[in-house]
């Protein structure tokens, strides 16, 4: 029987498998194709996104197929052309996942690029597109004061909203004292006499400083 790989379009009557599983096709003209596996699959990307959380970066990448995928590298640089980067982790694929996730604890004020590398079972890699952190603006907290209500209010970026917050008057003694609870304001409404004080925001950030007058 003369048997040829299959890589036109031909009017394909019937399949069969060998004792051995090897899939076969033919047609009504008496030829015999082999059925093997060409090029793996593309990955299809569908989404990258990275978005700063308290402590780091959090990345998410969809995709709708992880066959032929050996794992995923999660990559991170300075510059969109990644000519440098760091290899942050390796990714297990999951047949049924199409969506992964992993919490980079990593900040940078300046901003920063994040791509996944799919290493496939060839040896070929397939990128994702590339997702970016922007710079952050407000890297530090701010405080404003409310005319309406007559209080100081204190702004929290996401990187400061855990840890403490203390007020103490100029003699150093402590007025005010508040655990921050992911929240991005804080309304100082302790009720103290007028004069000096100094409110600290202590966290995983450092610490924060900035003189008030009531």
């Amino acid at each position: 029987i003369d048997w040829h790989p299959i890589s036109v379009n031909i009017a394909i009557t019937t399949f069969g498998e060998s004792d051995n599983g090897e899939i076969f096709a033919g047609n009504l003209a008496g030829n015999l194709y082999a059925i093997t596996m060409g090029a793996p699959l593309p990955v299809g990307w569908e989404d990258l996104t990275a978005i700063p959380f308290s402590n780091g970066n959090k990345i998410q990448w969809t995709l709708h197929n992880v066959i032929d995928v050996d794992h995923f590298e999660l990559q991170r640089s300075f510059r969109y052309e990644f000519e440098t980067f760091v290899s942050v982790i390796d990714v297990e694929p999951d047949p049924d996942k199409i969506s992964y996730t992993y919490n980079d604890p990593y900040y940078n004020h300046d901003g920063i690029y994040y791509r996944v590398a799919a290493h496939m079972n060839d040896g070929s890699i397939e990128y994702s597109p590339i997702a970016r952190i922007l710079p952050d603006p407000v890297s530090k907290p701010s405080l404003t004061f409310d005319l309406v209500h007559g209080m100081w209010r204190l702004n929290l970026p996401s990187f400061w909203q855990n840890g403490d917050l203390t007020v103490h008057d100029i003699q150093g003694k402590l007025v005010y004292n508040a655990n921050l609870d992911d929240l991005p304001h804080v309304d100082l409404s302790m009720s103290v006499t007028p004069g000096v004080y100094f409110v600290t925001v202590n966290g995983n950030e450092g610490s924060w400083s900035e003189k008030i007058v009531k």
